[in-house]
């Protein structure tokens, strides 16, 4: 009786009657109509206390369940974003003289000087996606 409630004073005072009243009578075979009717009775008078009993039982893993399984969620998705998310931002290298030189010469009127843009660029993006590569992917 552990997992029911206690019974109140009227349960107790209506089992008290019930017991007067069944003693010394002994077992008493119902038949099956009325064994129905008895059982009938009782389920219409104690079927709604059942029912809310059994919803408050299948409520109780919400009340719990739900919050605690978030909490886990929630503790082991910030563990993983702080074993595996970088520290800082990268650090990208400065473009030289070089490349700042043939891009200002670019953009001046008179030869086509866009195969030296091209290399210095080639050069400059080639440090620039070595430094994010090491910095992202821990240099593999």
């Amino acid at each position: 009786m552990d997992d029911e409630r206690s019974a109140g004073p009227e349960e107790q005072e209506e089992a008290r009657s019930l017991a007067e009243a069944l003693a010394g009578q002994g077992e008493v075979d119902l038949g099956p109509d009325r064994s129905e009717a008895v059982l009938a009775r009782i389920m219409e008078q104690a079927g709604p206390a059942l029912d809310d009993r059994a919803r408050d039982e299948a409520r109780g893993w919400l009340r719990w369940g739900l919050p605690v399984g978030g909490l886990t969620l929630a503790s082991a998705t910030a563990a993983l974003l702080l074993l595996f998310w970088p520290v800082g931002p990268a650090v990208l290298p400065a473009p030289d003289a070089e490349l700042l030189r043939v891009q200002a010469q670019a953009v001046l009127p008179g030869p086509d000087r866009s195969l030296a843009l091209r290399r210095s660029m080639r050069s400059y993006r080639g440090r620039m996606f070595q430094a994010l590569d090491e910095r992202y992917r821990g240099g593999s």
